[in-house]
């Protein structure tokens, strides 16, 4: 280390002058762990008393259902995944055959993605008695530990109060607390990453090679959590070294115990490799699927949709992953115009306060927790957290490192594959960091009387809200399907209120769909499935008040449900489904078997 980076690291230790003492620090640290524990505790206990932790059981399309069986095959005893789990969507049966797809990918024995967070899954269902509301509460617990790594991080890079705004941020900030909630591994990171990034600023700090094996080890686990940390790893190793160049031994051996730590932690990955077959490093086979999904010209890079270049792509480059980044860039024949187009589409809804729905949506979230509705969002970190980078940061060796290099790695990873809300979490610690190294450094402008500096940084924060919200937002992605509105939660819901036989709480679910959809047209199909899914479970709803006695109840269903049968069997003769009006009206009859209603639905079946 230089001495000026010596003497920063001293004050680090020390405390610059103006900070609250140790013991008010750590008292303050605590409060915010247990505000942060509190909020996770309310939002908890609102989803549990939804339908929404069942939701991975009946949206079997989805990441959530995937490593919910991923889980269940790991509990059944497939601990080394020799029989590997892949989820067995629609979108890919209609590209190609499984076999297929276990060539495009490299092979079946290569995990579908990182693993660290099915085996979570498993470990906690085993523990919770296989209770899917345990193990949502449990990552919350977890999650409200994330307050401690934001406040190490902030304090190694401004000071002991800059901690304390990070921790209090990371505790409240709404799309985490979501995340934490659902059954999804995207929680992880943010909390496994800045964690690494505390191990190695210390492990640069002392030099001392126990700490560089912590933080290769903390590198390795966040590498099982998600596959792009491995573009920072090899930067992390170098920095290490470069932050020992006064000894060519002492970089020598900051790296090389790093990299030993790093093996270490993922040696279960290579063991596991090579005991089934699979390539030893292999760790996922999402990147093919992602870069086309994200870049290719004929591809929308926000939220999910699938482009018709993605079957061709992956046939062509049958397993290569240098012939899909070259066959995808070919899509744009020869055009950086519009390759720069995509890219500037992508940092907009980077930018954009919008929450993109994938699998769960935070919109969604804040209908059923009041917690959510009241805790910041994107909207304010974004511009807190840019502006505290403008302001505080400081070409000193533990910017270079988390701005730097940690940063620009982790921008490079969103650029790589589509853009989603759940995606941009991993750098919501760095904008929290920052955020509060901003305010800490705008409050000292004003002590010294420095107003000029703290009217930048507020002119800053201005500036940088107004393009966020005024000239950044993508409009048309609010009216888009699935996206502005997303249905398969409610559906989801919907349907595991319905196999509980909880009818009246499944049709609730559906009203708030329709109203949520109201009469915009590019919902019309939508509509068209709630109509058929509210019949389907008032007729379910009248058999079961028959069968207990309330005749007059299951009547008044049976002649709602008819009433649905109907106005679906005729809308399916207008557009010429004659197959799908069969259904509607053989169901029509089974709830409604009398009548003119009925003779009605006989006479279009003889047609």
């Amino acid at each position: 280390m230089t001495p000026v980076e010596r003497r920063d690291a001293d004050e680090t230790r020390r405390g610059r002058p103006g900070e609250p003492r140790r013991k008010a620090v750590a008292l303050g640290l605590f409060a915010i762990v247990v505000a942060a524990a509190a909020v996770r505790l309310f939002h908890g206990a609102a989803i549990c008393r939804t339908a929404y932790p069942r939701v991975p059981i009946t949206f079997t399309q989805s990441d959530l259902h995937a490593n919910l069986e991923w889980a269940e095959t790991i509990l059944e005893g497939d601990l080394l995944g020799r029989d590997t789990y892949h989820p067995d969507f629609e979108w890919m049966d209609e590209i190609a055959t499984r076999e297929t797809w276990h060539r495009y990918w490299g092979g079946k024995e290569i995990f579908q993605q990182a693993p660290l967070y099915p085996y979570f899954v498993a470990g906690a269902l085993a523990a919770t008695g296989r209770s899917l509301e345990g193990v949502l509460l449990l990552q919350l617990a977890i999650g409200a530990l994330g307050p401690i790594v934001a406040f190490h991080l902030a304090k190694r890079l401004f000071d002991a109060r800059a901690g304390l705004v990070a921790a209090a941020l990371t505790a409240v900030y709404g799309p985490l607390v979501f995340h934490e909630g659902t059954l999804l591994r995207d929680w992880l990171p943010p909390l496994l990453e800045p964690l690494a990034l505390v191990l190695l600023l210390k492990a640069a700090e002392s030099g001392s090679a126990r700490h560089a094996v912590l933080a290769g080890a903390a590198l390795g686990v966040a590498l099982l959590a998600k596959e792009t940390i491995l573009l920072f790893a090899p930067a992390a190793l170098l920095f290490l070294a470069v932050s020992r160049r006064e000894s060519a031994s002492g970089a020598a051996r900051s790296a090389a115990a790093a990299a030993a730590g790093f093996l270490i932690a993922i040696s279960p990955l290579l063991a596991r490799n090579a005991a089934v077959g699979a390539p030893l490093f292999a760790i996922s086979n999402r990147a093919a699927e992602g870069f086309i999904l994200g870049n290719a010209a004929d591809g929308e890079p926000i939220g999910l949709a699938f482009t018709p270049s993605l079957g061709p792509i992956l046939e062509r480059a049958n397993g290569s992953r240098l012939e899909v980044i070259r066959a995808t860039l070919a899509t744009y024949d020869g055009s950086l115009a519009r390759f720069l187009g995509t890219q500037f589409l992508k940092i907009r809804a980077l930018i954009d306060p919008f929450e993109v729905p994938s699998n769960v949506s935070y919109a969604y979230g804040e209908s059923l927790s009041p917690v959510l509705r009241f805790a910041p969002g994107y909207g304010l970190a974004f511009p807190l957290g840019v502006a505290g980078i403008l302001i505080a940061s400081k070409r000193r060796a533990g910017h270079v490192l988390v701005l730097g290099l940690y940063g620009l790695c982790a921008l490079s990873g969103l650029l790589f594959s589509i853009v989603q809300a759940r995606y941009r979490l991993v750098v919501v610690p760095l904008l929290a960091v920052y955020a509060a190294g901003g305010l800490v450094a705008a409050i000292d402008a004003l002590r010294s009387s420095r107003r000029a500096r703290a009217a930048a940084y507020g002119a800053a924060i201005l500036v940088l809200f107004l393009v966020q919200h005024v000239a950044a937002p993508i409009r048309t992605l609010r009216d888009r399907p699935y996206v502005g509105i997303h249905v398969p939660e409610y559906t989801a819901s919907a349907m595991v209120y319905a196999s509980e036989s909880r009818y009246d709480r499944a049709l609730d679910e559906l009203a708030r769909l329709r109203k949520e959809i109201g009469g915009r047209p590019s919902y019309a199909d939508e509509a068209l499935s709630v109509d058929w899914l509210e019949a389907d479970y008032r007729a379910a709803w009248g058999r079961d008040l028959l069968a207990a006695g309330r005749g007059d109840e299951a009547r008044r269903l049976f002649r709602s449900a008819a009433d649905g049968y109907e106005r679906l069997g005729l809308a399916a003769i207008s557009s010429g489904d004659g197959g799908q009006a069969r259904e509607f009206f053989e169901k029509l009859l089974a709830v409604e078997p009398d009548g003119p209603r009925a003779a009605e639905a006989r006479r279009h079946l003889g047609r």
